[in-house]
């Protein structure tokens, strides 16, 4: 019998502890239907602000930031509201609770209370039909039924719609994926910026070093353009002219087959010259399109700095405003998760107590049924105090049995402790005897004697602590 209401109990409390689970993970069920559908218009919205321009992206990402900051706002305030609803019917558990117990007196007469006034709205209800007989009146009643048709069914066609464009967001969003997989990310990247950086900047070292060969070979040109004036302005003859000149003329002297030698060598040297001024000519038209191409790209190359440094100061600027904006922003939703927590918290709290309140009160309700005679608590009872009265008197019962053993025990504790003493005692002396006799058996086996013997009696002395002397028979 004990164990009955002992399984009720666990019962009871698995029973309360399964519901309790079950709206928990309901609960947490609706937060992450919740938490997707916002997941997914967030996504929606980042990539709507990727598809703009570069210089919008901030002043998007700040709109983002704020929407989401005002929906966190009005999350907070729907738990709160949630809270306050379970507060007040936690309120009205506790009163109906703390209320004095209804008595049978007291469910007949408000029952009879209800019954009453049932009779009264129907007769009343009975008074307004007769005056109002108007056909009118039906007519205002048939509109009205098929306008909550006409509502029932444009609401079964919007819960259809808002599921399509689930779907379609769904699709969307994979559909967007792949692309992203396949295309690229939008955006710039962090490493991809730095790339882009390190080639820029390999850039302007190529572009400074490739200046400086230019004026390097300007100042090489202009140097040898003055060496070539100044050696015409001396003297408008090649150099080794004169050497030449001396040559042949020792040469004509001595022989006629030198001037064929000096006409050679003029035509060798005016050769070499002309050889020379067209390489320079070559060398200058060469030369003529790449500065031209070095001074656009040095026009260009400081426009795109130019340019370069404005974006950078603006992107600058703006980074540090967003920052600061993040910072606050990211201080509000800190504050509003460990409120949302203790929201949280409260809520399962207060649902624990609900449930158990529940419990608490249905058990109640039973029992006032079954007080009520309208059903019965168990085939033996017919209501749980019965039940419990009875498992009170038998434990009454026990509780005296379990006394009247105890003073029993009481009674015979002394005699069955010297009992108990006396028992030992003989149990060491029979001990000591047997071994007594073991010896005396061993002295036999080895030609010893025995001892005396008197009257058939063997006499036999030991020395054993507590024994002087032992007779055996």
């Amino acid at each position: 019998l004990l164990q009955v209401p002992s399984m009720l109990r666990k019962e009871q409390e698995e029973e309360a502890r399964l519901t309790e689970k079950c709206v928990e993970q309901r609960y947490q069920l609706e937060q992450t239907e919740q938490q997707y559908i916002e997941r997914s218009a967030r996504l929606r919205e980042m990539r709507e602000a990727q598809q703009q321009d570069a210089e919008g992206n901030a002043e998007a990402m700040l709109k983002m930031l704020r929407s989401e900051v005002q929906k966190n706002r009005d999350a907070l305030q729907r738990v709160r509201r949630e809270c306050e609803e379970k507060l007040f019917r936690l309120q009205q558990v506790d009163m109906a609770l703390s209320e004095p117990a209804v008595t049978k007196s007291d469910i007949e007469q408000l029952e009879g209370d209800i019954s009453s006034m049932k009779q009264e709205m129907q007769d009343l209800e009975a008074n307004i039909n007769e005056q109002n007989q108007d056909s009118r009146l039906s007519v205002y009643k048939q509109q009205a039924n098929l306008v909550a048709k006409k509502k029932e069914l444009v609401l079964k066609d919007k819960a259809a719609i808002e599921e399509e464009r689930n779907n379609l967001s769904k699709e969307l969003s994979t559909k967007e994926r792949d692309y992203e997989q396949m295309r690229g990310h939008k955006f710039m990247k962090r490493d991809e910026f730095k790339n882009y950086a390190a080639t820029l900047r390999d850039k302007s070292a190529k572009f400074k070093r490739l200046k400086a060969e230019l004026s390097e070979l300007r100042h090489e040109i202009a140097v040898l353009t003055r060496t070539e004036l100044i050696l015409q302005a001396k003297d408008p003859t090649p150099a080794g002219m004169l050497e030449t000149e001396v040559m042949l003329e020792k040469a004509s002297v001595e022989k006629s087959q030198v001037d064929k030698a000096k006409g050679k060598t003029l035509d060798e040297i005016s050769l070499i010259v002309q050889k020379i001024n067209s390489q320079l000519k070559e060398k200058k038209n060469k030369l003529a399109p790449q500065i031209k191409a070095l001074r656009s790209v040095r026009q260009n190359f400081q426009q795109i700095e130019a340019k370069y440094l404005e974006k950078k100061s603006a992107y600058d600027q703006t980074r540090s405003a967003i920052d600061l904006e993040n910072s606050k922003v990211e201080g509000e939703v800190r504050q509003l998760d460990t409120e949302v927590l203790d929201a949280e918290r409260n809520y399962f709290e207060l649902n624990m107590q609900l449930a158990t309140a529940d419990s608490r009160l249905q058990r109640a309700q039973r029992e006032a049924r079954c007080v009520r005679k309208e059903e019965k608590y168990s085939n033996e009872y017919d209501t749980l105090g019965e039940h419990y009265d009875a498992e009170i008197d038998r434990l009454d019962k026990h509780c005296r049995e379990l006394r009247k053993q105890r003073e029993m025990v009481k009674d015979s504790h002394e005699g069955n402790v010297s009992q108990k003493k006396a028992f030992t005692q003989l149990e060491r002396l029979m001990q000591v005897k047997l071994k007594v006799a073991k010896q005396e058996m061993q002295n036999i086996a080895q030609g010893h004697p025995a001892g005396e013997m008197y009257g058939g009696r063997s006499l036999v002395d030991a020395s054993t602590v507590g024994v002087e002397r032992l007779v055996i028979e």
